[in-house]
């Protein structure tokens, strides 16, 4: 999705340049860059949703799950606990979880796809370019992840 609005726009630019863009052919292409950057806004939108979603079930859940916990343990147990520590610690674990499931899963799945698409994309112009490319990001991944 990332390619196809510079490709789109990239191609009418070059069509326009060497005078081989007809009236048709430029609405055409208007549509299609029309509709890419639409389609690239509805699944941002969409990512946006289902991160939130998942977010607020999985605090849900575990909420829930502290909840019990709390309710099930002996009232000598909680008594020793610290009030404070007992109120206060466990929910805010559970509110970074927004932040994992916000900002962190999204980009994990971009980093693993950006590569294939890539590779998908450059197939038809250089087979050769689009293997050593993917090899090259496959190791840089796993030089970056010894590294730290």
């Amino acid at each position: 999705m990332g390619l196809s609005v510079p490709s789109c726009f990239s191609y009418i630019l070059q069509a326009a340049y060497f005078n081989e863009l007809g009236p048709l052919s430029a609405v055409i292409l208007g549509i299609v860059l029309i509709a890419a950057l639409a389609l690239r806004a509805f699944a941002g939108k969409k990512s946006v949703q289902a991160s939130y979603f998942a977010s607020t079930k999985v605090k849900h859940e575990l909420r829930s799950l502290i909840y019990r916990k709390l309710a099930s343990m002996p009232l000598n147990q909680v008594n020793q606990q610290s009030r404070q520590a007992l109120s206060k610690s466990p929910p805010e674990g559970v509110e970074q979880l927004e932040i994992y499931f916000g900002r962190y899963l999204p980009q994990l799945f971009y980093s693993l796809l950006a590569p294939l698409t890539l590779f998908a994309f450059l197939i038809f112009f250089s087979f050769k370019t689009a293997v050593i490319l993917l090899i090259c990001d496959a190791v840089d991944s796993d030089v970056d992840h010894c590294s730290e």
